[in-house]
């Protein structure tokens, strides 16, 4: 397993250096950066945006940020499909025994079929010992998998939109594990393999974490959910404080 993890490593390295050496030179190169200049100009368009619905000095505001948002999304669908084609070009696969791909919404008829074809374990979302224990204890990696295009944008932004909640924002993060939506799918039908995504959460749990939550939340039943399924994996163990004074960090 160590000499396995070894060579993944050692791909992912040469992945970065090629990919920095693509965007320098050629054709591919030009595009990428082009695609990147676009992303900063779209930023800084939506920024100003942004401003100016704040101090009401352009009555079409709202309407040109909604559409720079979709923009947004559409950028970032590019942006993916290039990162993932980097990741296939240099043959980064997960093995299926290894891998829990834990559903976000309900997958398309289409979605239903690559999924089979993967052949990998497959979990309904719930924050439940349900799906906490199995994928935590017998997978070496977890693939959260929103469903649709803004599903995907809300738990990578962790933002609560296309059917994203606390809950999905919660537990994805204290678990960890790749992040991997509908561009991800497709780039696996086209390897007929099960890709590494592009993205990658960091396992909160395996450090110490304080949450500081304000008394207002309206996602309390769903934080105290999400912390009472994860204290029962091993050595996790949550101290409640209730004043912020309290808290280590403070």
């Amino acid at each position: 397993a160590s000499s396995s993890a070894s060579c993944q490593d050692a791909r992912l390295d040469e992945l970065s250096t090629k990919t920095t050496s693509i965007a320098k030179h050629g054709e591919k190169g030009k595009a990428y950066t082009s695609l990147l200049a676009t992303l900063n100009t779209n930023g800084e368009k939506k920024r100003k945006l942004i401003e100016a619905l704040a101090q009401e000095s352009d009555p079409e505001a709202a309407r040109k940020l909604e559409e720079a948002k979709k923009q947004e999304v559409r950028d970032a669908q590019v942006m993916m499909r290039h990162d993932l084609q980097q990741v296939a070009d240099h043959r980064l696969y997960l093995q299926t025994e290894l891998v829990a791909i834990v559903l976000i919404g309900s997958p398309s008829y289409a979605q239903d079929k690559i999924l089979a074809r993967m052949g990998a374990k497959l979990y309904k979302f719930e924050a439940t010992k349900n799906l906490v224990d199995p994928v935590v204890r017998r997978f070496r990696h977890i693939i959260w998998c929103p469903t649709s295009t803004e599903a995907e944008s809300g738990l990578t932004t962790a933002k609560e939109i296309g059917g994203i909640n606390s809950a999905h924002i919660l537990l994805s993060r204290l678990l960890g594990g790749f992040l991997g939506g509908p561009e991800w799918l497709a780039a696996c039908c086209d390897e007929d393999k099960i890709l590494m995504p592009v993205l990658k959460l960091d396992r909160a749990l395996h450090r110490p974490v304080e949450l500081l939550v304000h008394p207002n939340v309206t996602f309390k039943a769903e934080l105290d959910m999400t912390l009472d399924v994860t204290k029962r994996i091993d050595k996790v163990c949550w101290t409640l404080r209730e004043k912020r004074e309290d808290m280590r960090g403070t």
